[in-house]
């Protein structure tokens, strides 16, 4: 994680600048304890030409010291004699890494013995090693203290650049619902988009969508994002008996901090199965009138910031426009689809009633219809009776529209 929050020639140059000023050799790894940048070997270390710390066994131990801010705990690693104080870099309530310095000796220890095919160079080996720092494991020791101030800078850093791109990547949110808010006609693709762009930029690993009905006041999953299709078909959730939807939607930003012992969940042992524990829930809102509830989830325990729940609160609100357009615009086309077959009825039923009369040599006459609408319920004919009267038939059903225009005909 840590080579991905700063660049290598970010590192180089803090571990670089570090064991200039301590002294000390500074390295930095992976969160899997792969070395990512080392500074160069100087003094007594380069006399001893010894191999140096150059990878992190796994697991790395960490023993707590007392201490008011983080990292409350360090490793002690050994390497051909030779110690490394070890601090792990904390970035969102995760290790992405870690930072040692060294080299150090055991009180008392003594170097290690040059190999049998080594060629005597004249070296005082005992001298060389006497010249070595000795390790000393309190919390305010030299190594300690700096050890723990570079795990802090590391990861204030890091946390930086996080904060950076994730503001950029909640713009970039913002700016996609804005286009589904006019592009989008489908209403399904919509919702899927919604939250998978939201679990993707909150770092969430799953989001579900929920709308309301508020005939029958019940809640109804309709788009999920990395949950089991048995979670995401549940059916239908009363908003009386869910508490923690029936806040967000009173306008709230609910907080969970552990799904699996909350006792507002509603399906606990689902959310122990599926790994659910921290997650926040906004209500989407149009104008006052609930829509529904966007939730996120997170496989461990996390704290949400404050900025991130205010981003959460502008998607949910940009998210119920989204909707609310997305069904006026299924509402328009099915109207428009509506307007077009009855446009279809009235031409039928206009055929069905005939305009030119018949002729009669004492009567002129002339016949016209206009419903108010494509469609009517109004009949009128002329026909000639075998004595030769002209007869004239007008009906008008009782009703309006389409049910009216069907009995007509």
């Amino acid at each position: 994680m840590l080579r991905e929050k700063l660049d290598i020639a970010t590192l180089e140059d803090f571990v670089g600048g570090l064991a200039r000023m301590t002294s000390l050799r500074v390295a930095a790894f992976d969160s899997h304890g792969e070395l990512i940048s080392a500074s160069q070997a100087t003094g007594v270390l380069v006399d001893l030409n010894l191999p140096l710390l150059t990878a992190l066994a796994r697991p790395v131990v960490l023993q707590p010291i007392q201490a008011d801010e983080p990292p409350a705990a360090i490793g002690f690693i050994e390497a051909n004699r030779l110690w490394h104080i070890v601090a792990p870099i904390h970035l969102n309530e995760q290790i992405a890494g870690y930072v040692a310095v060294g080299a150090f000796r055991e009180p008392g220890g003594s170097p290690p013995e040059p190999a049998p095919d080594a060629a005597d160079d004249g070296r005082d080996l005992a001298g060389i090693w006497e010249r070595l720092a000795v390790l000393e494991r309190g919390s305010d020791s030299r190594g300690v203290i700096t050890v723990r101030w570079a795990a802090r800078m590391l990861a204030d850093w890091s946390r930086r650049e996080d904060q950076l791109a994730s503001a950029s990547d909640q713009f970039s949110l913002l700016g996609d619902i804005g286009e589904l808010i006019t592009g989008e006609r489908d209403l399904q693709p919509v919702l899927d988009r919604i939250i998978a762009e939201t679990a993707r930029v909150m770092r969430c690993q799953y989001a579900s969508l929920r709308l309301y009905d508020p005939i029958s006041d019940e809640l109804r999953i309709a788009a999920a994002f990395n949950l089991s299709r048995q979670y995401a078909g549940g059916g239908t959730m009363s908003r009386k008996r869910n508490a923690i939807d029936d806040e967000a939607l009173r306008g709230k930003v609910v907080y969970v901090e552990d799904a699996q012992t909350d006792s507002r969940i509603q399906f606990p042992e689902q959310a122990r199965k599926l790994r659910i524990v921290s997650g926040l829930v906004a209500g989407m809102l149009h104008r006052g009138k609930p829509i529904g509830t966007l939730r996120l989830y997170s496989n461990h325990k996390r704290r949400f910031r404050a900025s991130q729940r205010q981003v959460l609160r502008t998607v949910a609100s940009q998210a119920a426009i989204a909707i609310e357009n997305a069904r006026l615009l299924e509402e328009r086309l099915r109207g428009a689809e509506l307007e077009r077959q009855l446009q279809m009825a009235g031409e039928v039923q206009t055929r069905m009633v005939r305009t030119s009369p018949p002729p009669h040599p004492r009567v002129e006459s002339a016949l016209v219809f206009d419903p108010s609408s494509h469609v009517g319920g109004d009949f009128c004919d002329l026909f000639s009776l075998r004595d030769g009267r002209l007869a004239a038939v007008v009906g008008d059903v009782v009703g309006h529209g389409v049910p009216a225009a069907l009995l007509m005909a």
